[in-house]
């Protein structure tokens, strides 16, 4: 019994566990010989390394100057902080984007030509479309942020499934990073898209009927100014998709080709539902 006890203790200190098929794996060891599962990023969570807010942002500064190499660091030492930041920006440009929007119609409550209707707020009187856009500024972010959360970690799961259909090493969590990290285009592209339609001319709405106000809409949105502003869209979300194939080549080290299998046809077909 003594003998099987101090064995026991040996193997603890000196093993781990591989997350990916459970066997246990020399602690020296990066990669697991049963399955062949990358144990870096184990490694650097035994160690306690972190990445803060300020770590982030500089990660996503180069990503825009040097992704080859930022996702190669941000595979090595995978962090969802700067995936979150993106995905609630991203959330706060749509919702400035749907308030410029309507601030456009002329004849809603956004931009009415009747004297707009005051709050009594304490000692301070605030205008009824104030109201509203903090309401939208403060709720909707927030509400989509929610949203982007649930469908980035269905993503990454279908993206990892998709890469070890191709041999990939990439565990879901490297996967999350990088899919996080290339959405920074698409705050990109929606920054540009409100600054362009906050100059677009006003719309006229004859009547509160649905197809008055979705024609409205349209004319602000998708026509004149608004085209400028969906071709700026669409080049972030193109971005987007690029740095997902170099982030998943390096997260599932695959060819380029795998990688542009894996990541390129989700990202499309995603794209093609968001927009």
């Amino acid at each position: 019994m003594i003998v099987l006890y101090r064995v026991e203790n040996l193997v603890s200190t000196e093993m781990q566990t591989c997350p990916s098929c459970g066997e246990l794996v020399p602690n020296e060891y990066v990669t697991c010989v049963w399955c062949g599962y990358d144990l870096t990023a184990e490694h650097i969570r035994r160690a306690g390394i972190t990445i803060g807010n300020s770590q982030a942002i500089e990660r996503m500064r180069r990503v825009v100057v040097d992704p080859l190499k930022a996702f190669k660091e941000i595979s090595l030492l995978p962090d969802l902080r700067g995936g979150k930041m993106i995905l609630y920006a991203i959330g706060v440009m749509i919702t400035f984007n749907m308030i410029a929007v309507l601030s456009k119609l002329k004849g809603l409550t956004f931009n009415s030509s009747n004297p707009p209707v005051f709050i009594r707020l304490g000692r301070i009187d605030v205008s009824t479309p104030f109201v509203l856009s903090l309401a939208f500024i403060l709720i909707q972010p927030l509400v989509l942020f929610l949203i982007f959360m649930v469908v980035w970690k269905i993503s990454a799961r279908v993206l990892a499934l998709m890469s070890k259909s191709f041999g990939g090493k990439g565990d879901r969590e490297k996967i999350r990073a990088v899919v996080g990290y290339s959405m920074l285009p698409i705050f990109f592209g929606w920054t540009l898209a409100w600054l362009i339609r906050l100059i677009a001319p006003a719309q006229e709405v004859q009547s509160h009927t649905y197809q008055n106000i979705k024609n409205a809409l349209v004319a602000v949105s998708e026509q004149g100014f608004g085209v400028v502003s969906m071709i700026f869209i669409y080049i972030g979300w193109i971005w987007a998709v690029v740095l997902g194939i170099i982030g998943m080549k390096n997260a599932g080290r695959l060819s380029w080709i795998e990688a542009i299998i894996v990541a390129g046809i989700p990202y499309g077909i995603f794209m093609s539902i968001a927009l």
